[in-house]
């Protein structure tokens, strides 16, 4: 018992987890003899408590930045296709809307020509009206002559 605590007296080396482990059949073996849980073997039990839960906690933890790295490398998968599909369909669009403005370029000048289309059939028409209203008129004078 006094050998043991001799080691405590001085300070402890920084622990690593063979150390920790040799530690641990010491306070074992230790408590076997001793049948009082002293202040220092108290101590012991929590640090072993402790490096417990740590490694259950690191074990939990690796499990969970796991699955969050699948679920980010989930959504970086699912994010490109989304990007790579919208930047398809934009290609597409600006084609289709090119076109559209092409087409309505065409369409306005079909309107602008069947306008003057319509404008030189009216001035035509006005046209003719008139000569036919001329001519009917020389017709009623020469009818009334022969009657």
């Amino acid at each position: 018992l006094r050998a043991s605590l001799l080691l405590f007296s001085q300070p402890p080396p920084p622990l690593n987890l063979a150390a920790m482990k040799r530690l641990l059949l010491l306070i074992a073996a230790t408590a076997a003899v001793a049948t009082e849980v002293t202040p220092v073997q108290k101590v012991i039990q929590l640090l072993a408590g402790m490096a417990e839960k740590g490694e259950k906690e690191m074990k939990e933890e690796q499990v969970n930045y796991a699955k969050f790295s699948q679920f980010c490398e989930q959504t970086l998968i699912d994010k490109s296709r989304s990007i790579n599909e919208a930047t398809d369909k934009m290609e597409v669009l600006e084609a289709d809307i090119q076109s559209s403005i092409s087409e309505a370029e065409r369409l306005t000048n079909e309107i602008a020509g069947h306008t003057a289309d319509i404008e030189a059939a009216k001035a035509e028409k006005a046209n003719a009206t008139s000569i036919r209203e001329t001519e009917r008129a020389d017709f009623s004078e020469t009818l009334k002559d022969y009657t």
